[in-house]
């Protein structure tokens, strides 16, 4: 099928589009223009880039034989990690290398995928996954968890006579159970 320009299939957008296959490579391109003349010249553009080899573009070859945070995590999740979270952390860092995440890094992609939430959140979904990861990996990253990591800190107190009624409840406990030990061990 030959490369056509073609209306939008939603009435959303009034943009052209490019559809087809040329030379074998398959096509579905916005031309990001209603304008026909444009898209014209942009279709004969990409049938001399597809000649020439350059479209689709080639993606960068991988870094050089050094690991990437998509190799360290698809491996802890093949040795058993759980893959909750996991899934953002990949679209965020994607094909990083390992040596790039710091403490700088993890801190943005926090505030980045999480932005509206408490440090415990942020620390449950990028901190603690991203430390498995890349304790996984052999990496030795030492991570300063969010200011709020532990959650909200409950401190609960009693009165005096509240306290004194259970520790006397407990000794009556006590006593009435394992009595004769306490006894015998004295």
């Amino acid at each position: 099928m030959p490369l056509k320009i073609v209306k939008a299939r939603s009435a959303k957008t009034k943009n052209l589009y490019i559809r087809g296959a040329y030379l074998g490579v398959p096509v579905d391109k916005s031309c990001r223009t209603d304008r026909r003349s444009v898209a014209t010249r942009m279709l004969r553009d990409l049938e001399r880039a597809i000649e020439q080899g350059e479209y689709p573009p080639r993606e960068a070859p991988p870094n050089s034989g050094q690991p990437t945070f998509m190799s360290a995590a698809v491996a802890y999740m093949e040795a058993g990690g759980s893959p909750r979270f996991v899934a953002r952390l990949i679209k965020h860092f994607g094909d990083a290398p390992l040596g790039d995440i710091d403490q700088t890094a993890v801190d943005n992609a926090a505030a980045a995928l999480y932005p509206l939430t408490t440090g415990a959140t942020r620390n449950r979904c990028v901190y603690t996954p991203v430390s498995a990861i890349l304790r996984h990996a052999g990496g030795a990253l030492m991570l300063r968890r969010p200011k709020g990591a532990k959650g909200r800190v409950v401190t609960d107190w009693l009165v005096k006579q509240d306290a004194l009624g259970i520790i006397k409840a407990a000794e009556a406990f006590d006593r009435e159970k394992h009595g004769e030990r306490h006894d015998r061990a004295r």
